[in-house]
């Protein structure tokens, strides 16, 4: 009972219910009728949430001492349900969004979370979010929201800046994982 405790945080329980946070969103922007003159208040309350969410729980996490190891994967995985599920189940983001796009962002993180999983398996390492990461996450939420409020042409120069960043957060996160590599994986099989 002790140990799960350990794992029962406020921090942990914001990035949970952040990811909860996915099915409300997307039906909330499901019923919106992508009307420029009918403002989606309940998408754009659910929207705030989750980004203020993604903030708090790092927060909390910091300021009350309670980082913990679950809690690092907790958080960038409860971002990726966000993300996701909005990118292929929300009418207004996935027609407006251009896939190359949406491909490109679900692309790049599969890889960094499966290289990451992969990698750190065998090893003490602790799959965690950077701060490239987490600028990029919120690049991507500028650039959805943008897209389906139809910010024309801020939302094109978003997306530009989006993917120049989720790049270099992409390049950073192989590198770091091939230093794993080297180290913990290629080092322990060596005879």
């Amino acid at each position: 009972m002790a140990n799960l405790k350990h794992y029962i945080t406020i921090p942990n329980a914001i990035s949970l219910a952040r990811a909860f946070m996915a099915i409300p969103l997307v039906l909330s922007l499901n019923k919106w009728d992508m009307s420029t003159t009918r403002f989606p208040t309940v998408a754009t309350i659910w929207i705030a949430l989750a980004i203020l969410s993604d903030f708090f729980d790092g927060w909390f996490a910091r300021s009350y001492k309670e980082v913990t190891r679950i809690g690092k994967m907790l958080d960038p995985i409860a971002d990726k349900v966000v993300i996701f599920a909005s990118f292929l189940f929300a009418t207004p983001i996935n027609t407006t969004v251009p896939l190359w796009f949406i491909l490109f962002i679900i692309g790049r993180d599969a890889t960094i979370s499966l290289l990451g999983l992969w990698v750190t398996k065998d090893s003490k390492r602790e799959l965690q979010a950077n701060r490239t990461g987490k600028w990029s996450l919120a690049f991507t939420a500028s650039t959805i929201i943008l897209f389906i409020f139809q910010v024309y042409p801020w939302a094109y120069y978003i997306l530009g800046a989006t993917v120049l960043l989720n790049s270099i957060s992409w390049i950073f996160y192989l590198r770091l994982y091939y230093i794993y590599f080297v180290v913990d994986v290629k080092h322990h099989k060596t005879p």
